[in-house]
């Protein structure tokens, strides 16, 4: 307190009164605010009061101060958050300013009453210091029984000033009950719909890695962009499945269901494997939210040795996201290059190749940095194999007929509009 007196000295803010009082208040909440610490404002007024800096009166306005300010340091904490926990800061802030409003406008009240409790507990007249705390107690006391019943309308008009976010959930496309009688047609709305929630959950995933999926598709030099493209924490995968991958998996898992029911034995076949390819994309996407975090720990780590081990984890799952793309392949090419793509991730498994012992083993690693990478090494691994899998059941099973049709529709309209480009050209320059 004595470092606290050189700096400030609370007798020259001394004015009788009301005015006084108000001053004071400001005090506290300025102190507050500056130390973050209700508990050190207020040890700082106990300190000033017996020291005879400031008067009782000034305690209390210093109290009433400090519990609005410490609002501010929720208000700040809350900037991060959820809309639930903006709406507990803005609860905290009503009521610490309802209670402060209420005890500034009843302070003479209030300070008998802490005489009468005073007395009855045998609190000397002039004990200021224990007096204070008793008017503090009483304070939160009485701003609790104030708020109490105000609780359900405090709650509306949280909901109101501050509204639950709206996520910009993706919809499906495709999916329409009106073909649920038509096999072939419900058949050709899944696929659809599954080409959709694929491509989103492998953006999701290529998010969760730092990267866009388009870039990836499109570059040829794959290390060098992710050299340029770190790992980027702030992502909320969390948030980002709910609105990619969430809803519209939902949404396939019930048509297909009631689709099913309709289906001869070969259509269900070919509903079950664009099922299972769906499920993997979305396992996949559920593994790489266990693998940010630790992606951007390690990647950037001092220790080159970690760091390089998650650098090739980000590589593996890169490059099967960029082979698992290739559809415009044909059957045969693309199949072989999953093959090969498994045999080389299987090779780069660390624990299995004795990678991982050698590390520890030599002490280039911590035992804590080995634990996190058996873990990851087992996320990535996973979603390379689940990833690879749903390429190899897309071009093993009745959907690379569907896959064929897609391709032919598309590549029959890019020749309708160059054909449309040409005319318009010829037009143009005659």
């Amino acid at each position: 307190f004595e470092t606290f007196q050189a700096s400030l000295d609370l007798t020259r803010f001394a004015v009788p009164g009301f005015a006084g009082v108000l001053i004071y208040t400001a005090v506290g909440i300025a102190a507050t605010v500056v130390m973050q610490s209700s508990h050190a404002t207020l040890i700082l007024a106990i300190a000033a009061l017996a020291a005879g800096q400031i008067t009782y009166e000034n305690s209390l306005a210093i109290a009433i101060g400090s519990n609005v300010g410490t609002t501010i340091t929720a208000l700040i904490g809350a900037l991060s958050s959820n809309t639930a926990g903006k709406r507990l800061a803005g609860a905290h802030l009503i009521f610490n300013l309802a209670a402060g409003l209420l005890a500034i406008g009843l302070l003479g009240y209030v300070a008998a009453a802490v005489d009468i409790i005073s007395a009855a507990l045998d609190i000397a007249a002039d004990d200021f210091t224990l007096k204070f705390a008793v008017f503090h107690t009483l304070f939160n006391v009485g701003g609790v029984a104030l708020m109490l019943p105000f609780i359900p309308r405090l709650v509306a008009l949280l909901e109101r000033l501050i509204p639950e976010k709206q996520l910009d959930i993706a919809q499906p496309q495709y999916l329409n009950d009106a073909v649920l009688d038509f096999p072939d047609a419900a058949l050709k709305a899944l696929f659809d719909e599954a080409t959709h929630l694929c491509r989103n959950a492998a953006d999701f995933i290529a998010q969760g890695i730092g990267v866009s999926y388009q870039e990836l598709r499109s570059s040829r030099d794959l290390a060098a962009l992710l050299q340029r493209s770190p790992v980027n924490l702030t992502t909320d995968l969390d948030e980002l499945y709910q609105r990619q991958i969430k809803a519209l998996h939902g949404a396939i898992l019930e048509f297909s269901t009631k689709a099913e029911s309709n289906m001869l034995p070969e259509q269900v076949e070919v509903l079950s494997a664009i099922k299972a390819v769906t499920r993997s994309f979305v396992q996949a996407g559920k593994d790489i939210k266990h693998l940010q975090r630790n992606l951007t720990r390690y990647g950037t780590s001092p220790n080159s040795d970690i760091g390089r081990q998650y650098a090739a984890l980000r590589a593996s799952i890169a490059e099967v996201l960029q082979v698992v793309g290739q559809v415009d392949l044909d059957r045969q090419s693309y199949l072989q290059s999953l093959d090969d793509l498994a045999a080389r991730i299987a090779a780069e498994d660390i624990i299995e190749n004795g990678t991982l012992d050698a590390l520890i083993r030599e002490g280039r690693i911590t035992s804590a940095m080995g634990t996190s990478l058996i873990n990851d090494n087992g996320y990535t691994q996973n979603i390379a194999n689940k990833l690879i899998h749903a390429g190899q059941t897309i071009f093993g099973s009745g959907i690379y007929d569907l896959v064929v049709e897609a391709r032919e529709t598309t590549l029959e309209g890019a020749e309708d509009q160059e054909q449309s480009g040409s005319a318009a050209r010829a037009t143009a320059a005659d």
